[in-house]
């Protein structure tokens, strides 16, 4: 077996945010083309699937969108567009089932490849990467659905209990039913708070479903063991902060890539928007090859930060472990070969 490759020297000591980003984007950078190749290849599989799904459906979601947008609510007959959601649920179902767990795999890949950088020195192939991966995925798949279920579970339970509060006071009064909305607007902000915060505690879920070969309830579990302790040598402390900070930093890319996207997407129907500021045209007409161009966008951007993101996420678990549990990364590089054991 090779010897591993010396860690560099940030991981000697206990690291920040600074740190974190730093090494994250100094990995990226050096196995650009093998993280960002997985990605977007996964990606544009995933886009080409779901086109032709729905092209063999005879739908488009931008279509659907259209129809929903410029239809007459007033007209107190909303059979028609009923039956045309009803009719292509199957198709959309299948679709987001697809798109979920492709983007899982896509995940689950650069993961495991910057486990094998922190482990052995390097990614290794796309076929190692996968041949390492292939046991535990449908471990992460699951568990993946899992956790985003609790994720949401607390901000569903507010929409209900909301909806619940304002019908109930319909036929109390006026103002029983204003105190209503204004209760349930309160509570439903509380549970977008809750599921930012399990969103946050629980986003190292599928590093430990790969790097430990933990599952389910206990893989959840140690994902928030780990970023609930605090190291006085840190900065911040407490790794619920890092780990928050980081999901900030990458959340403000996001946004840029997107509204970055959304230009690109508008200006190939810059004439359109002014046919439509100047009265000539009344609505929007959606262009398959306009689409398609604005989708390989968005998908190429929302690779280019997936890829360090997930290097981050994989370096912080790392730097937890060594810090908590004198984790040696040169033992795991010695015993990496081994078979796996999922007890």
């Amino acid at each position: 077996m090779e010897n591993p490759v010396p860690l560099p020297s940030f991981h000697r000591s206990p690291l920040g945010i600074g740190q974190i980003l730093d090494g994250s984007l100094k990995t990226y950078r050096r196995h650009l083309a093998l993280l960002f190749g997985m990605i977007f290849g996964v990606y544009f599989i995933t886009l080409a699937i779901s086109m032709l799904v729905q092209w063999a459906g005879g739908i488009r979601v931008a279509e659907i969108e259209q129809i929903a947008d410029n239809y007459d609510y007033s007209s107190g007959d909303g059979a028609e567009i009923l039956a045309l959601f009803l009719r292509f649920i199957p198709v959309l179902a299948f679709v987001f089932i697809v798109n979920y767990a492709m983007y899982t795999i896509g995940e689950g890949m650069l993961i495991q490849a910057a486990d094998n950088i922190y482990t052995q020195g390097k990614p290794g192939r796309v076929a190692k990467i996968l041949r390492r991966l292939s046991p535990r995925l449908p471990r992460l798949l699951f568990t993946v659905l899992l956790r985003d279920l609790l994720v949401i579970l607390p901000t569903l339970l507010c929409v209900v209990i909301m909806g619940a509060m304002i019908v109930a006071s319909m036929a109390v009064g006026e103002a029983a039913m204003v105190v209503a909305i204004v209760a349930g607007v309160l509570l439903l902000g509380v549970g977008i708070l809750i599921t930012l915060f399990l969103n946050v505690v629980f986003v190292l879920t599928p590093v430990v479903v790969i790097s430990e070969g933990q599952g389910y309830w206990a893989a959840i579990k140690r994902s928030w063991q780990l970023l609930k302790m605090k190291d006085p040598n840190s900065s911040p402390k407490r790794h619920l902060f890092r780990m928050s900070l980081i999901l900030l930093v990458f959340f403000a890319f996001n946004m840029v890539a997107s509204t970055f996207a959304g230009a690109v997407y508008m200006l190939f129907g810059v004439q359109q928007m002014g046919d439509i500021f100047s009265g000539q045209q009344t609505q929007f007409e959606y262009n398959f090859w306009q689409e398609t161009i604005g989708q390989i966008v968005a998908l190429t951007l929302s690779a280019v930060i997936a890829a360090p993101m997930w290097v981050a996420f994989v370096i912080l678990y790392f730097d937890i472990r060594m810090r908590h549990e004198g984790y040696d990364l040169a033992r795991a590089a010695e015993v990496s070969t081994e078979p796996l054991s999922y007890n």
